[in-house]
Parts: C-alpha cells; sequence; structure tokens
C-alpha cells in the first residue's frame, strides 16, 4: 500500500504538495500509515523551531515535510475521513434500529 501512494504521488507529480492524507478507514490504510507514516509532532521535532506557530502556512509546513521525507518510504501525516466514519455510523445503527 505504501508504495502504491507513493507512486500515485509521483505519476501526479504532487509528491512536493502533499501536506497531509485523508482515506476512509480501511484497515490497509491504518496499518501503512501506521508502519510508514510520518506526524505531525515528528515534523514539529525535526524542525528548529519546534513551536508551531513557526509554520505559518501550508507552503511552511510542506518545504519541511518535503525535507524529512526526501529519499525516503515515509507517508505523510493521515486522517481518517469523517464523513465515510459518520456514514458508517449512521447505515450501521439504522440497520441495527430496524432489526429491532
Amino acid at each position: 500500500m505504501t508504495e502504491i501512494l507513493l507512486d500515485i504521488f509521483s505519476n501526479y507529480r504532487i509528491s512536493d504538495k502533499i501536506v497531509g492524507v485523508i482515506t476512509d478507514n480501511g484497515s490497509n490504510f491504518k496499518k501503512a500509515f501506521k508502519e510508514y507514516g510520518v506526524t505531525v509532532d515528528d515534523i514539529l521535532q525535526q524542525t528548529e523551531d519546534s513551536d508551531e506557530e513557526q509554520i505559518d502556512d501550508l507552503n511552511d509546513l510542506s518545504d519541511t515535510l518535503n525535507e524529512i521525507l526526501k529519499g525516503s518510504t515515509i507517508l505523510p501525516p493521515h486522517k481518517s475521513c469523517a464523513s465515510h466514519f459518520l456514514n458508517l455510523i449512521a447505515t450501521t445503527d439504522a440497520e441495527r434500529v430496524g432489526q429491532c
């Protein structure tokens, strides 16, 4: 999964623009980002000033992230899609209510 994502970023020439990735709650994504992902805390620790206010905009964050990721197999920070999560809750709960 990690190599596939990195290939997609490379093929679309967006590797230097990505500051994070949002996916569904699939276990394959969770595992890939758990093993190969970097967190915002990791990024802040690697900057000279670990003060969040020093990263003023997405360009600064992107530049910092690109320096960390250069030449390595590390994925950018990951978040699960809130809409997908809420949809799963709504459909699962609706099915359970209908069964009662």
